[in-house]
C-alpha cells in the first residue's frame, strides 16, 4: 500500500472508530490498526533515508579531512 493510501485508510479508521463499539475498549482491533498506521508513518521514506545517508557520508569525509590535517 502506498503512503497516501495508508494515510487515507488510517483517516477512515479514525473517523469510524469513534462510533464503533471498540471506542471504549483499548484492546479493540481498531486501536491496533490505528497504532499500526501511526507506526508506519514514523518509517522514513526512501528519499529521506538516502538524504540522511549522504549527509552522514559528507560528515565522515569532513572528519577524515580533519584527522589528516591533525596528523600533518
Amino acid at each position: 500500500m502506498k503512503r497516501n493510501e495508508q494515510n487515507n485508510y488510517k483517516h477512515q479508521l479514525e473517523e469510524g472508530y469513534e462510533n464503533s463499539e471498540d471506542f471504549h475498549d483499548d484492546k479493540g482491533s481498531m486501536t491496533k490498526n490505528i497504532e499500526y498506521y501511526d507506526a508506519l508513518d514514523s518509517i522514513p521514506s526512501e528519499e529521506e533515508v538516502q538524504e540522511e545517508s549522504k549527509a552522514r557520508q559528507e560528515a565522515i569525509k569532513e572528519d577524515i579531512g580533519k584527522l589528516k590535517a591533525i596528523e600533518q
